[in-house]
């Protein structure tokens, strides 16, 4: 149960924390509100395997509704947090010329993430 690796609360959470790291260390994170979400380029595959799992989040939000189901999202927080581990090790974000993208990125998947885990009835730490 509390295995940081594996499909653990602890392992979503630390995912999270990760990437809360990285938008602390960012310029951008100061920014957030005046980028342009509705552009975005993603060419990494591993930047595109997070914003599948991204737009997939209101499609699980109806499949709960509808079923009452909750180890749906669960199964889908695990997904994405493993989705944006592996971004994370495959995609510098800091200091490279498509870090606002990558900021973008991280930032859609921090509010997916904590959104999730709330519906869930676990608070979110930015550090672990």
């Amino acid at each position: 149960m509390l295995d940081f690796k594996g499909n653990t609360a602890v392992y979503i959470l630390y995912a999270y924390a990760r990437i809360c790291s990285i938008m602390r260390r960012s310029e951008l994170s100061q920014n957030l509100d005046i980028l342009d979400y509705n552009v975005i380029n993603l060419n990494h595959k591993s930047e595109l395997l997070v914003a599948r799992y991204l737009v997939k989040f209101p499609e699980i939000i109806n499949d709960i509704i509808g079923t009452l189901k909750l180890n749906i999202l669960c199964d889908y927080l695990y997904n994405l947090a493993n989705a944006i581990t592996i971004f994370h090790r495959d995609c510098k974000v800091l200091n490279q010329s498509n870090e606002e993208d990558r900021i973008k990125l991280i930032y859609a998947t921090i509010l997916i993430l904590r959104k999730g885990l709330n519906l869930l009835g676990i608070e979110c730490p930015e550090r672990i």
